[in-house]
């Protein structure tokens, strides 16, 4: 599973891969987000009762897409937010004294929406896939995060949102930079063409707007 704008998606079987792509939108990249931001310098990347983590230890300037997760989680717990995505009120992560912009940074209805479509959209593209392998998430071994988003998120908050499935909880192995060690693979590996030839051969793309369930799954996982 890589999560971006795009969710790419594999599902590895014994005799085949299903595979899909998800159009998740910006929103765990920073952008579509009020106080949105890449995870650079500045960027809140962690959140918690502890309070809050900044890439660089600057004064924080707004909200990367680990941090987030963390955030909406955080609000589901403290019953800011309710399981529809309603808030309470717009949530103030840091006031604007404490700022580097010396404007507060805030969580606001529209990125709660924002939150929703993202992750419902990587959710329900991986419940496609296990039901057209006429399988469950309890019957697989591991869940592999691809990508650097994947390997900096809090697991337990990817869940507690239903970004993740809870049934893979305590099977999900960040993977890190995955794109990168198969360019070097294939740049220092010729048997590497060979193995991924074979991979190919077994693909099969499942176009997730054709799946008479996919909108009802898109439904259903826009809830907490």
């Amino acid at each position: 599973m890589d999560i971006g704008t795009n969710g790419e998606l594999a599902l590895v079987t014994g005799n085949k891969i299903l595979c899909c792509s998800t159009a998740a939108g910006p929103a765990f990249e920073g952008a579509k987000i009020s106080c949105g931001m890449g995870a650079v310098e500045g960027a809140v990347s962690a959140f918690g009762e502890s309070g809050f983590t900044v890439i660089g230890d600057e004064m924080p300037s707004g909200i990367c897409g680990s941090g987030l997760i963390d955030i909406v989680a955080w609000l589901l717990e403290t019953s800011e937010m309710n399981t529809e995505g309603q808030l309470n009120a717009d949530f103030v992560v840091v006031p604007e004294s404490g700022t580097s912009t010396g404007k507060a940074i805030s969580i606001t209805q529209d990125d709660i929406r924002e939150v929703q479509l993202a992750k419902s959209a990587i959710a329900s593209g991986a419940r496609i896939l296990v039901k057209q392998a006429g399988m469950s998430f309890d019957q697989l071994d591991a869940l592999f995060l691809a990508g650097g988003f994947g390997n900096y998120i809090n697991i337990e908050n990817a869940v507690r949102i239903g970004l993740l499935p809870a049934e893979m909880k305590n099977k999900i192995i960040p993977l890190g930079n995955t794109s990168g060690t198969g360019a070097i693979l294939a740049l220092k590996s010729v048997k590497f063409d060979d193995i991924i030839q074979s991979l190919l051969a077994k693909t099969q793309h499942i176009e997730l707007a054709e799946d008479e369930d996919f909108a009802v799954e898109f439904a259903m996982n826009m809830y907490f």
